[in-house]
């Protein structure tokens, strides 16, 4: 269907990569691992042949974004997750305080 959604993971071995697989998982989105190493014309390339959506990767790919932005949205997973721990840590700050005010 040309209507899918297509995940671009371009994210190196670690933490946010398995991150980001179960977030499409759960999302019930198609991913295709890239390397970051590639070139991003060779990105490029891939993503057009797929028709990527948009491109999960991590800050520390360098330039990939600012590269990519302009012909795709380019999501950095780790200032997401990290946005993420900030609400919970607040709501959790938050909850402790009301509990010490009764």
């Amino acid at each position: 269907p040309t209507n899918r959604i297509v995940a671009v993971i371009c994210i190196d071995h670690g933490i946010f990569c398995p991150v980001a697989i179960i977030a499409c998982l759960y999302a019930r989105i198609t991913y295709v691992p890239v390397s970051p190493h590639q070139p991003p014309d060779r990105i490029k390339s891939i993503v057009n042949s797929i028709s990527g959506s948009f491109i999960l990767c991590c800050n520390d790919n360098g330039s990939l974004p600012r590269v990519m932005d302009s012909y795709i949205p380019c999501i950095e997973v780790s200032q997401v997750i990290g946005d993420w721990a900030k609400q919970l840590t607040i709501k959790k700050e938050e909850r402790n305080n009301k509990q010490d005010d009764v």
